[in-house]
């Protein structure tokens, strides 16, 4: 809900929704009769936009000198595969194994406290993924979404694991780079703002941004949704004659 509401006030600040759309009221669109017949064309299937956390955990994993930089597609991937979080496997790694740098064979993740190795990094996200997302040890977790929850089965003080310190890690590294996506969501998405623009070019707008919304995700997705509700909105000011 927080995150909701931060995005939704940083769109209202930048854009001001509630400017007044001007157009000609008057100007009444040249229609032009033809005797041709016109075939309809199909329309054309969307190309899937890269997804930009691909990118965003490309760029954390870089900054911290990771070998597991060119690899940031498997997190989101077997994330994405598993309903769970592809920032949050980031930041297991960043307390488990340093970001990979301590990975045993394919396991960056100390999964089974490291006894456990994979032949390759998509092996082993894709066990730890599988794990959390249907181990029952991982059910409180589940249920409430909180990384304490989790840390409690994965990292139990009972273990000698520093249970405190390894939320930390994990919350900072998640947060981290759900302030990347928003930023980057942000910037690129700027243009779609309904401002004072005129009737048709909020028309392009809805177009454009239902097209990307359809191969949209994460972050992203959630501002070209609050922007296509944004745009409707001013539309329908500006849309009566």
């Amino acid at each position: 809900m927080k995150k909701a509401i931060l995005i939704l006030l940083t769109i209202l600040t930048i854009a001001g929704i509630t400017a007044k759309v001007t157009y000609d009221k008057n100007r009444t669109p040249a229609i032009q009769k033809s005797n041709e017949t016109t075939q309809p064309t199909a329309e054309p299937t969307p190309t899937p936009l890269p997804d930009p956390r691909i990118e965003i955990v490309a760029g954390r994993l870089a900054e911290e000198g990771s070998p597991l930089t060119g690899k940031a597609n498997v997190f989101v991937n077997c994330g994405s595969d598993n309903g769970i979080d592809p920032y949050l496997l980031v930041g297991i790694t960043a307390i488990e194994s340093s970001f990979g740098k301590n990975a045993c064979g394919g396991n960056a993740w100390g999964w089974a406290s490291c006894k456990v190795r994979h032949s390759s990094l998509e092996a082993g996200c894709q066990s730890v993924a599988e794990g959390i997302a249907t181990a029952p040890a991982y059910s409180r977790y589940r249920q409430t979404g909180r990384i304490e929850d989790l840390a409690n089965s994965y990292c139990p003080s009972n273990s000698g694991c520093q249970t405190q310190k390894w939320v930390a890690v994990v919350q900072g590294v998640i947060t981290d780079l759900q302030d990347r996506e928003f930023i980057r969501a942000m910037e690129d998405l700027t243009k779609y703002l309904p401002g004072d623009k005129g009737k048709e070019e909020i028309q392009n707008n809805l177009e454009e941004l239902k097209k990307r919304l359809e191969t949209a995700s994460g972050t992203n997705k959630e501002v070209i949704e609050i922007l296509i509700r944004a745009n409707e909105r001013a539309l329908e000011k500006g849309g009566r004659q």
